[in-house]
């Protein structure tokens, strides 16, 4: 793992060497192949030196994976390509897997599957998978009044309660703008008239210039949406930290609250 994120999370214990992790009592270490972005970072983080394959995303815009990293096979949930690859243990990110898995089995690869989550808890529980314990650092004391903080990626959409950008808002002291809304849960995209309503405090956004596109781009064509970027105090955080919660989150934890402690002293 990153040495920045190793700091910032203040314990971190493991059942075995995060480099090399011996899963199942194995003679020698495991490698692996991902089906899936989220799946690559978990490797990436906890075992990049056995990996085998990286998913059909490794050389795009949000992956994490290094140069040389890139250069390795690809792979996806498909049973023939990765009877092929043969390594010791598929990942799948979630909800993927089920049509192939019984003709892995069948070929004696062992198989993972990460759990979809927004939170901590699910970080833990999908370390605990590869035989890893792992416990985040307490959350840091923030004085009141907690500034209210706005997500915006790329395409305009947004973040509310029960999403890991809501869990990341929490952790840097600050209040989804949102929160309060009984309607404004999980992952949507708010209209302009609802953008012209609200004033943050500060602004968090993603996918704004790492070479990510998409079919909208409303945070950057939008007149409503650039006079609120504008008119507020704002810091971007590489998509690639934020297509899951993956041991990445920490990275984009530290970057949100880095930029939000520089606004806060300027207060």
């Amino acid at each position: 793992m990153h040495r920045k994120v190793a700091a910032f999370i203040w314990v971190w214990l493991l059942t075995s060497s995060i480099a090399t992790p011996n899963l199942w009592a194995q003679d020698k270490p495991q490698t692996f192949a991902s089906t899936s972005l989220c799946g690559d970072a978990y490797l990436l983080a906890i075992a990049p030196d056995q990996i085998m394959a990286l998913s059909w995303q490794s050389r795009g815009p949000l992956s994490l994976a290094s140069d040389s990293q890139k250069q390795l096979p690809q792979a996806w949930d498909d049973a023939e390509r990765l009877i092929a690859l043969a390594p010791d243990v598929i990942l799948f990110g979630p909800g993927e897997g089920y049509k192939t898995q019984a003709v892995l089995d069948a070929a004696g690869i062992q198989t993972l599957r990460l759990d979809w989550g927004e939170d901590e808890d699910m970080l833990q529980e999908n370390y605990a998978k590869f035989g890893e314990v792992f416990w985040a650092s307490s959350q840091k004391y923030y004085p009141d009044p907690k500034p209210t903080i706005l997500y915006l990626a790329r395409s305009g959409g947004s973040a509310g309660s029960g999403t890991y950008i809501d869990a990341l808002i929490t952790r840097i002291g600050g209040e989804n703008i949102w929160a309060t809304s009984s309607t404004r849960k999980g992952w949507f995209t708010p209209d302009a008239e609802d953008l012209a309503m609200i004033k943050p405090d500060f602004i968090i956004t993603s996918y704004m210039s790492d070479g990510f596109e998409s079919a909208q781009a409303k945070t950057i064509t939008g007149g409503v949406h650039r006079r609120l970027l504008d008119a507020t105090p704002s810091v971007e955080i590489p998509g690639k930290y934020l297509s899951c919660m993956a041991p990445q989150f920490y990275e984009a934890v530290q970057i949100a609250d880095a930029a939000l402690s520089e606004w806060r002293a300027e207060q």
